[in-house]
């Protein structure tokens, strides 16, 4: 089977991760796997060195839509796919275009949050809808968004969960502890972990009030894992937490950063089904995260699952966390690698897949 996935873009972000990794799934099963982005610095790419990677050369400009959607459609003819995958509202509404010009077999649109950017974007995928043969969304509260919106129907979308690789995320103590001596965690703090790009869904300004309301008399580490966060900074030093809190940058070592850390934090305001809580989980992190869109999806419960926009809340859940004994804590964060190990595997996500383009070949 020929494949094609088309994405947004490949920066650091969990859609990004996922189809690289479905891309990997695939190319192990035999398929001929190719992989377009529209535009961006490519940051994240597949393991596989077998799978092609294009660029179109979509720019900020709107004169370049011409241009990037012509490289597509010759690209579509050129490799003569059985099914294209598109994820993100650009490459979903761009890829149904293409079908109007050229040969598209099987066309799957997945996109991954409840927000895709306003009315006009929903408008713009209710119109379209037609012209694909699947929607799809990674978590249920966000089908039921997109149907509310009229962006999609009820016959026309489901919710297909992303999928962890938990063979990528083994705990070994020696790396464990090698990492927290390279950070400066020392054994008495609690290493607490955020990973995402500083992005208004993110709401970094949550995790920053909320830390700022954490006892002093609690010894804790926080790190953010993400790009553009020099503003962060200059506001945990405005919040006087400077001393609490490290900003990381773009870092290639994500899973041994979670896997040193006591507890993995999400303080979005909306969100899809963000895979980068499932990947703690599988690192055996316990987890706090906001009620964003499908980030409790992952969860066994709600223990640790707070309102949006409530810093006194968030840092009630991180406190208890971080009063937990070691014991309870690691007993926690095991638990939740079992939900992963359990429910969320990249395999049987990837079997999915494979018996939905079957069913539309």
């Amino acid at each position: 089977m020929k494949i094609i996935y088309v994405i947004t873009g490949l920066g650091l972000g969990g859609a990004e991760t996922q189809v690289c990794n479905l891309c990997d799934q695939f190319s192990e099963l035999g398929h001929d796997v190719s992989l377009v982005y529209l535009y961006g610095e490519q940051v994240v790419s597949p393991t596989n060195k077998e799978i092609k990677i294009y660029s179109i050369g979509l720019t900020k400009s709107p004169f370049s839509l011409i241009g990037a959607f012509y490289r597509l459609v010759k690209l579509i003819k050129t490799i003569k796919p059985d099914v294209i995958h598109s994820h993100m509202v650009h490459a979903n509404l761009i890829s149904r275009l293409c079908r109007i010009f050229c040969n598209i077999p099987v066309l799957i649109s997945t996109a991954h949050s409840t927000n895709e950017g306003g009315k006009l974007r929903m408008l713009a995928y209710r119109y379209t809808d037609k012209l694909a043969d699947l929607s799809s969304n990674v978590s249920q509260i966000s089908v039921d968004a997109f149907i509310e919106q009229k962006a999609s129907f009820l016959d026309k979308m489901i919710m297909v969960p992303n999928g962890i690789d938990t063979t990528r995320f083994i705990i070994g103590d020696k790396k464990r502890l090698l990492m927290r001596e390279l950070l400066g965690v020392n054994i008495n703090e609690k290493m607490i972990l955020a990973v995402g790009r500083n992005d208004p869904a993110k709401d970094y300004a949550n995790l920053l009030s909320s830390i700022k309301l954490i006892s002093n008399e609690l010894s804790i580490k926080v790190f953010v894992v993400g790009l553009d966060t020099e503003l962060l900074a200059q506001q945990a030093q405005s919040l006087g937490i400077s001393d609490k809190i490290q900003f990381l940058g773009l870092r290639r070592d994500i899973p041994d950063l979670m896997m040193a850390a006591d507890i993995f934090v999400m303080s979005s305001e909306w969100e899809g089904l963000p895979i980068v809580i499932g990947e703690a989980m599988a690192c055996e992190c316990a987890v706090v995260t906001t009620d964003a869109g499908g980030a409790a999806q992952w969860l066994p419960n709600r223990d640790y699952v707070v309102s949006v926009k409530d810093p006194e809340e968030l840092a009630q859940k991180l406190t208890d966390l971080i009063s937990l004994p070691q014991e309870k804590l690691m007993k926690l964060g095991q638990q939740n690698r079992q939900e992963i190990v359990n429910n969320f595997s990249l395999a049987a996500i990837t079997q999915t897949w494979l018996n939905i383009y079957n069913r539309f070949l």
